[in-house]
């Protein structure tokens, strides 16, 4: 098969219209093009061809399809719901492979991804599972009714009139390999990320809204006013506050990660934290704070904050229905997907550094996702509810 035909097909897979026998061919033509091809190339000669091949295949304006620079091992994927690319600059592997179209390889099982699944605290200490509920009114609390609108979306619709009193507060909890989304009595929506919760009143009153979550969340925040004043939207997460006036912000806090990653999307929001005193960040749309909590570090306070300008699209993707990673580690990425799939991972021996540039639909199956990163230089294998990590013997990699 020559190259103009290979790049229909490409197409082809990119646009979701690839037939059974089109994938075959694309593969097989992808794979002989890669055996005949020098290995032992020292890197410049290397990068250079495979900055020619990515670029002259894929003739795409996607924003994964970025030259990889570096003399690290960098991996570069994009995966569709039914077939998957992957790309690998290695200092002896080149040039790009596509994975078998067998999803089981070194697998003894396959792991669904996780859906729409979350659990309802009520105030009275009644816990409803909401995968098992149908739609409709689930709950009334003063007057505040619970409504499951349908799967994977709950809303909150306020009472008739305020009450008084003591506040009364409800708790979504998504498992792991779960997700859901929420819209508070003020119209604020809330997408959790699998592992996550949100604690939150069910009627707003005094002069602001506090909300409670750990794990990850997206927000969408109603404006709401009082007296012509805007009333603030709050959100904790262990030792940070975000202050909201009206925006769109993603919270990642999740409690074995290193750093609160706090990224704002538009609006404007103000991020305190009660370990440094008098310390305030104020974000602009496409910046992403990162706060190291104390927890025995011995760093300044200087180090335990950074602001970095990035593409929010990578701190969205998850609500968007991606995996998506931006030079990620290993380590990072195995904890992305352990939540999703409900898994747990071993590292058998050491496996160097690895980073990682790209996107996966999270629709995709777990076998689906661990025959991606097979391509390379790392073997895979699901063992009941862990997945075990070996690094392939590759020469000098």
């Amino acid at each position: 098969m020559d190259i103009s035909k290979a790049i229909l097909l490409l197409r082809k897979h990119r646009q979701g219209t690839l037939t059974d026998q089109e994938r075959r061919s694309l593969e097989r033509w992808y794979r002989s093009y890669a055996l005949s091809r020098p290995r032992h190339i020292d890197q410049e000669e290397m990068e250079k061809r495979l900055d020619e091949v990515w670029n002259t295949l894929l003739e795409t304006d996607d924003e994964t399809a970025v030259p990889l620079r570096s003399n690290s091992r960098r991996w570069l994927l994009w995966a569709g719901a039914a077939a998957s690319l992957l790309l690998m600059a290695g200092l002896y592997w080149w040039p790009p492979v596509l994975p078998t179209a067998d999803p089981q390889t070194n697998t003894v099982a396959d792991v669904l991804p996780g859906t729409a699944r979350a659990y309802l605290l009520l105030s009275n200490g009644k816990q409803m599972d909401l995968s098992q509920e149908v739609s409709g009114i689930l709950a009334d609390e003063n007057g505040v009714t619970v409504v499951k609108v349908q799967e994977g979306e709950l809303s909150y619709q306020p009472a008739p009139e305020p009450t008084t009193g003591k506040p009364v507060y409800n708790e979504i909890i998504t498992p792991r390999a779960g997700q859901y989304m929420v819209h508070l009595p003020d119209g604020t929506k809330v997408w959790l990320n699998a592992a996550s919760s949100i604690r939150f009143p069910i009627e707003f009153s005094g002069g602001q809204r506090v909300v409670d979550i750990k794990g990850e969340a997206y927000f969408e925040v109603s404006k709401q006013f009082s007296n012509g004043k805007r009333i603030p939207f709050l959100v904790r997460s262990g030792q940070q506050t975000v202050e909201v006036l009206g925006t769109e912000f993603n919270v990642n806090s999740y409690s074995d990660e290193q750093a609160i990653r706090t990224t704002l999307v538009e609006g404007s929001i103000k991020v305190n934290f009660s370990g440094i005193r008098g310390k305030e960040v104020l974000l602009r749309p496409g910046q992403q704070l990162q706060y190291i909590p104390a927890a025995g570090k011995k760093i300044t306070d200087e180090e335990r904050l950074t602001v970095n300008t990035i593409n929010t699209q990578a701190a969205i993707a998850w609500k968007n229905g991606y995996f998506r990673f931006d030079h990620v580690s290993l380590e990072e990425l195995m904890r992305q997907i352990c939540r999703w799939y409900q898994m747990d991972v071993w590292y058998d021996g050491p496996l160097g550094k690895h980073e990682f540039v790209g996107k996966i639909e999270r629709t995709a199956t777990l076998a689906e996702v661990l025959a991606i990163l097979e391509a390379g230089d790392l073997s895979f294998q699901i063992d009941q509810n862990k997945i075990i990590v070996t690094r392939n013997n590759h020469g000098n990699l």
